[in-house]
């Protein structure tokens, strides 16, 4: 792997790198890995919510498990991999780390979510960075509402007591376990509208399963987004990239002028990647 797609890969788009560890020579290590710059959103983080997020793939009948981050503060509110956290802990402690130091965390934490869910708490506005390999991807989501019923049931999660609701939302029904004892409107992905955070989910579908792991104080204080090298989408646009990706196969890459469309569309669709949808509408 040259040098150029190493940088491209980790440095720009680490959360694109797929399944396969990294190796690098001495001298390439010791390079500075030029990590793009990311934008300070809020520099008050009030809590760390762990999550493991299963979502499954009902045409491949796959199942992946991601570990994912809730950062919960005064404006605004982040929800991405742990790889990806990991990375800026990394960036704090090392200011500028090498290629090396950034290959390691990811070897170590990689994943394959490709998400970052920014929520603009007074705005109730939700920014959503995505990638189709090789374009990024950013749309605005203004109007993720959840209509709420609560119930009576209760239950106990991450040592918290929760209460329960339920609700549709864009071709799924949620169901929420909600915790008054932490008085937090905020949830894992977009849910939220509760009285309290929520710390467990699950759809209709069987398709989606979120629970809180472990809840700490912050030990990054910020919340940072990239704003640059990104292209903006309609919600809409967005959805269609990721089914388009997904269920044919290097659809970016043809779109954009790098390969050319040589085998035939039944082939494509035998090679799809791994999707399960959260918005179906």
């Amino acid at each position: 792997m040259s040098l150029k797609k190493i940088i491209l890969f980790i440095a720009c788009f680490p959360y694109l790198l797929w399944g396969q560890g990294v190796i690098l020579d001495s001298k390439t290590r010791s390079l500075p890995a030029n990590i793009e710059k990311a934008d300070t959103l809020d520099k008050n983080i009030q809590l760390e919510v762990f999550y493991q997020q299963t979502d499954i793939d009902t045409v491949l009948k796959a199942t992946i498990t991601y570990p994912l981050v809730l950062s919960i503060g005064e404006k605004f509110c982040s929800y991405r991999s742990y790889c990806s956290y990991r990375q800026d802990s990394l960036c704090v402690i090392k200011k500028a780390p090498t290629v090396g130091e950034v290959t390691d965390v990811y070897n170590l934490f990689r994943d394959s979510y490709h998400h970052q869910l920014i929520r603009n708490i007074r705005r109730n506005l939700f920014i959503e960075s995505f990638s189709v390999f090789p374009s990024r991807y950013r749309c605005l989501d203004s109007t993720a509402v959840f209509q709420w019923t609560l119930l009576p049931d209760t239950a106990t999660v991450c040592g918290y007591l929760c209460h329960k609701a339920t609700g549709p939302f864009r071709g799924h029904v949620w169901t929420a376990w909600w915790s008054d004892e932490i008085p937090i409107d905020a949830g894992p992905w977009k849910l939220q509208g509760l009285p309290g955070l929520i710390l467990k989910a699950q759809d209709d579908k069987g398709m989606h399963h979120i629970e809180a792991t472990s809840i700490r104080s912050p030990k990054l204080h910020f919340a940072a987004m990239s704003t640059h090298h990104w292209r903006k989408v309609t919600r809409e646009a967005a959805l269609k990239a990721i089914y388009e990706d997904a269920t044919h196969p290097g659809a970016g890459m043809v779109a954009a002028g790098l390969i050319e469309k040589k085998e035939p569309e039944a082939n494509a669709k035998k090679r799809r990647h791994f999707y399960s949808p959260y918005e179906e509408e």
